[in-house]
């Protein structure tokens, strides 16, 4: 019998983002025909209890030590691959692809906008470098979104056919029967870590504007971060410390999607938002800011959510507006059932299995 394929997936951690789900999701899946590594660099996290059995974790022993230990298990494990989706981490690989095995190819997930990394990012100059001097070091590359593909060639100059959009998949068991209960305020939700990209500054202004037409609406904000305590003291001095509720991490946010009248999805830039998709496969219309978040092939405009063309106080104000006065037009089982059909965990993990096929 011929010797499984190794697969390897580089993670700093196992804590619950968005872009760790998917890997553990695709690794799991990908373990049924594969022999399949996770290494992480910092710590496992609470992630590592959906990990399968069939997928071993290597820990690569902390932020230092971490390269030389790769390299090490690189030569004695030599896989095929190594999949990775930290910019970051991602440049140290084509600086370090030397001392790996000559067959182990590297195949690179990017999970935001590399021109929004570049723009915003803390160590823009060095993701700079890294984009337009070492890319060209992967053996392929996966994005989330075909606007995001195009954002990477422009950034990359790599060549169009290396890189392969794969979207991220939505929810699928979980009951999506809405019930809303109509005697309470109208409620609209956002969730992300509360950091400066995520743009709740624009939204709790652009709200406070809201509130003086709508008086009655409630906006929930899930997640924690570093902007929490300048976030609620913006929302006291604003005098809506009533109307506007700071959530901490919640397990299943789905459940106060399922009660919510709108989710609003504020970010400057994203890859693709996985709270967004996890408001849609509960058929909750999306607010949504089009410029580098991809939203736009998610979203049609009136049906099931309302695109608005970038994170600002007058484009958020705007589209609530609009939004309040459609929202009883929109069906919401439709918009749940649809969503699953376009984007479900089987399609997006039969994708990976074929990208990754061309490379073991």
């Amino acid at each position: 019998m011929s010797k499984k394929p190794t697969l390897f997936f580089l993670l700093p951690s196992l804590s619950k983002g968005g872009a760790e789900k998917n890997i553990v999701a695709i690794a799991n899946f990908l373990s049924r025909e594969n022999e399949v590594h996770i290494g992480i660099i910092r710590q496992k996290g609470d992630l590592q209890t959906e990990v399968s059995p069939d997928v071993e974790i290597i820990d690569l022993g902390g932020q230092f030590f971490w390269v030389f230990k790769l390299i090490k298990y690189s030569v004695q494990r030599k896989p095929c691959l190594i999949l990775s989706t930290f910019w970051d981490v991602n440049l140290i690989l084509c600086i370090i692809k030397p001392f790996l095995p000559g067959n182990t190819k590297l195949i690179f997930r990017e999970a935001v906008f590399p021109s929004a990394t570049i723009q915003y990012g803390k160590m823009n100059y060095l993701s700079s470098i890294f984009y337009r001097y070492f890319y060209h070091f992967t053996d392929a590359s996966i994005v989330l979104s075909n606007s995001m593909k195009h954002d990477l060639a422009s950034c990359t100059k790599i060549k169009i056919d290396k890189i392969y959009t794969i979207h991220n998949a939505v929810l699928e068991n979980i009951d999506s029967n809405i019930s809303i209960d109509r005697n309470v305020k109208p409620q609209f939700v956002s969730c992300g870590r509360l950091c400066p990209q995520k743009g709740f500054e624009e939204l709790i202004q652009s709200f406070s504007i809201f509130k003086e037409k709508y008086p009655n609406h409630i906006l929930n904000i899930i997640g924690t971060g570093p902007l929490r305590s300048e976030l609620e003291k913006r929302v006291k001095k604003l005098a809506l410390e009533n109307s506007v509720l700071f959530l901490d991490y919640i397990e299943k946010p789905y459940i106060i999607f399922q009660q919510s009248d709108l989710y609003i999805l504020s970010s400057h830039y994203e890859g693709v938002s996985n709270a967004m998709l996890e408001a849609l496969s509960v058929g909750l219309p999306v607010l949504a800011t089009e410029e580098k978040t991809s939203a736009n092939e998610f979203i049609v405009d009136g049906v099931n959510g309302f695109l608005i063309p970038r994170c600002s106080t007058e484009c958020l104000l705007n589209g609530m507006y609009r939004a309040v006065n459609k929202l009883d037009t929109i069906n919401r089982k439709k918009i749940s059932i649809d969503v699953k059909e376009r984007f479900s965990y089987k399609n997006m993990l039969a994708q990976y299995n074929s990208v990754i096929n061309n490379f073991v």
